[in-house]
């Protein structure tokens, strides 16, 4: 290993080579969309506005594989470029193979490529994850190896899903809604044996989408559409919702795993059923039938 670092080292070194203050902003925009606040943005969108099922898809994806990450990590115990032998231009914590940013690239715009079908998402997916992947070398996070790990993992995990997803949604959708529940607490079980800021987050976030899922499912039924005026509509009352949720929660709870549950279960739980409650109370969107 140490040979593929001392070579990785080289290569950041070379690329960093050309680094430019526009270059540095246009990789630190493509790390931005590769990361957990670009999700913040993105599910709301799908789940809101366009597709409640692609939302949900790419919501849960995201967190799994991050957490699948924050494992395989834990696993390899391998370090991050040095900031005394690189420039390191955007924050990062941890360890660093394989590539967190790499590998949820693949999986989450690999899936939405799948989803929307056509010739050009394909494309526009393969690019989008190998500019993410780079930023992050780009940047001096990672090493190259690190990347190449993450899209391969990435690439796996995308091509599980695929294969057998339907099945596995098929099996869900025939479970009665108490299974669904206890489904959905089942990764609170992790939460005794790790500390880990990253994993409690992700807990939190899956447990509250998943339970707010769960009951939207059953109670209010909201289905995205109708003109893209009210669509955008119900897309400006979320987001502030979201915003006093997720920004009052950082002001106001601590920076504790306790904490951090309940802000990201708050969060979570505000998407998938907070603001489709809200739009068909507002009467901004019809339940389905």
């Amino acid at each position: 290993m140490s040979a593929l670092i001392a070579a990785g080292y080289t290569f950041i070194k070379a690329v960093q080579e050309f680094r430019h203050p526009l270059l540095d902003e246009v990789f630190l925009l493509f790390t931005f969309v590769g990361g957990e606040r670009f999700l913040l943005v993105l599910v709301p969108v799908l789940l809101w506005a366009y597709s409640r099922r692609l939302g949900l898809y790419v919501a849960l994806l995201f967190i799994l594989s991050g957490l699948l990450n924050t494992a395989l990590k834990a696993t390899f115990r391998q370090p991050r470029p040095s900031p005394e032998l690189v420039a390191r231009l955007t924050p990062a914590e941890g360890y660093g193979l394989p590539s967190g940013h790499a590998q949820n690239a693949v999986v989450t715009w690999g899936w939405i490529a799948r989803a929307a079908g056509g010739r050009l998402w394909p494309l526009w997916a393969v690019v989008l994850s190998a500019l993410i992947g780079f930023s992050r070398i780009y940047l001096g996070v990672h090493f190259p190896h690190d990347v190449v790990a993450g899209w391969g993992i990435g690439t796996l995990i995308l091509y599980a899903v695929i294969r057998w997803g339907p099945a596995v949604e098929q099996w869900l959708v025939s479970l009665p809604a108490r299974a669904h529940i206890g489904l959905a607490l089942l990764p609170l079980t992790l939460l005794p044996s790790t500390e880990d800021t990253l994993v409690v987050r992700a807990v939190g976030a899956l447990v509250g989408a998943s339970l707010g899922a769960v009951v939207e499912h059953s109670t209010v039924r909201f289905a995205p559409g109708g003109p893209w005026r009210q669509r955008v509509l119900c897309l400006a009352v979320g987001f502030v919702g979201l915003a006093l949720i997720w920004g009052g929660g950082k002001l106001i709870l601590p920076s504790t795993p306790a904490g951090y549950l309940l802000r990201y279960g708050l969060t979570g739980a505000w998407v998938t059923l907070g603001a489709p409650w809200t739009f068909v109370r507002a009467g901004l969107a019809r339940p389905s039938r």
